[in-house]
């Protein structure tokens, strides 16, 4: 009788520590996934707060005014997330209509008298094709034998370089980013395949070392639209190109159209040099070689449109004084084009061309930023993104621009 009390005592003492094991590790799942259920109505505010801001739906979407005049606000209340807990949302958009609101969205999770809250805030700024140094729809490889990417800020005289050297595909397939043997001081991002590279590439921040990638900088969640460029129509009646060897006034913009654009054989006749702010529309091709050369000369500027091939090689493109702002390369019409970017002249320039395959070869430095059908460089080179590029070419459409969790007294009262 006193062994079966003894045995029935340890099998209570056995069977309640384990209950209250059970209802321990029960109410930390609970917590978790009150944790993350909040978090989640805090994303789905954020969401809201795009579809308002780029629909400009406020009033169809029972937004309400915030605390100032150029906020807005939302609430969205008793949703039932089941085992008899309930949620809602508050999101606050402030600056709604201008050039860089915020978002300020907390998501709070009710359930047995206790409240589970996460609140985050989201920058937002316009859309760009430019926000990675390469970015294509089909691919980026690296072919070198060394390739370095970083970034800078062409508005810094001082030049300093900046690990923010992206490149990024929203390709889905494996091995559509190829880094082969390069030196990527910046990010490597894909729309879910799995880039790959070889023994020596180097991905990460100047402080990691030489070979090594680090994987915290590569992500597969990569996604970006590529609008379709519209060619301008000037108020004016353009001008016509046919084979001159200077076009521009420094005093008056001016617009020049041309079926295609063939810049080659002796040196005077194969150079095209820039004064002013110039538009120049070439339906067809644009090709240069052999004496080939355009000179953009200091404070002036040339926007090209070009609706077949562009073949840069020969003497290349003279950007001075180097600013790739200066030189904006545009690739419209439907069809897939073959651009080549070259010359013995570097390249300063962004390039936008998502019908376009874009070979960067023979050039020893790039500096600006450049989108494509698919995007390779071949021979060692050298190749900043220019972070001031972010404000070309953008939609009217916002994105989020940076995301962070707020704790403690960052948090809003709201």
């Amino acid at each position: 009788m006193v062994v079966a009390m003894i045995f029935a005592t340890i099998a209570a003492v056995g069977i309640g520590s384990y209950l209250r094991l059970v209802a321990a590790e029960m109410r930390f799942a609970n917590a978790q996934f009150y944790s993350n259920a909040s978090l989640n109505l805090a994303e789905a505010g954020v969401e809201e707060a795009l579809y308002a801001i780029n629909r400009k739906a406020w009033s169809d979407e029972d937004w309400g005014p915030g605390p100032r005049l150029i906020d807005r606000e939302k609430r969205f209340e008793n949703i039932d997330l089941g085992a008899g807990a309930t949620g809602e949302f508050i999101v606050r958009v402030l600056n709604f209509s201008g050039s860089n609101p915020m978002v300020i969205a907390e998501g709070r999770v009710f359930s047995s008298g206790r409240t589970v809250s996460k609140q985050i805030e989201t920058a937002l700024q316009k859309r760009t094709p430019f926000a990675n140094g390469i970015t294509s729809r089909n691919g980026i490889f690296l072919r070198g034998n060394r390739v370095f990417i970083a970034s800078y800020l062409s508005s810094d005289p001082l030049g300093v370089l900046r690990d923010n050297g992206s490149i990024a595909s929203v390709q889905v397939v494996d091995e559509a980013v190829d880094i082969g043997n390069a030196e990527i001081r910046g990010w490597v991002a894909t729309g879910g395949g799995n880039p790959v590279w070889r023994n020596n590439a180097t991905v990460g921040s100047f402080e990691t070392p030489d070979g090594v990638v680090d994987e915290d900088r590569i992500s597969k969640d990569f996604t970006s639209s590529f609008p379709d460029v519209e060619v301008p129509d000037p108020e004016l009646i353009p001008l016509t190109y046919l084979g001159q060897n200077e076009i521009g006034d420094p005093l008056v913009p001016q617009y020049w159209t041309a079926d295609s654009v063939h810049l080659s054989g002796n040196e005077s006749e194969a150079q095209l040099r820039i004064r002013g702010h110039v538009t120049m529309i070439v339906e067809n091709d644009f090709t240069m070689g052999g004496n080939g050369r355009v000179v953009i000369e200091e404070g002036a500027s040339l926007t090209l449109y070009v609706g077949g091939d562009l073949n840069i090689t020969g003497n290349g493109i003279a950007n001075h004084p180097g600013t790739p702002r200066n030189l904006q390369i545009y690739g419209f019409g439907d069809g897939i084009n073959n651009w080549s970017l070259g010359g013995t002249a570097d390249l300063f320039a962004a390039v936008y061309a998502p019908n376009a395959n874009v070979d960067i070869r023979g050039t020893s430095e790039f500096r600006g930023a450049v989108v494509g059908n698919q995007v390779m460089l071949n021979g060692d080179t050298y190749f900043l993104y220019d972070e001031d590029l972010t404000d070309l070419f953008t939609e009217e459409r916002f994105a989020m621009a940076s995301w962070r969790e707020l704790y403690g007294s960052d948090r809003h009262s709201l």
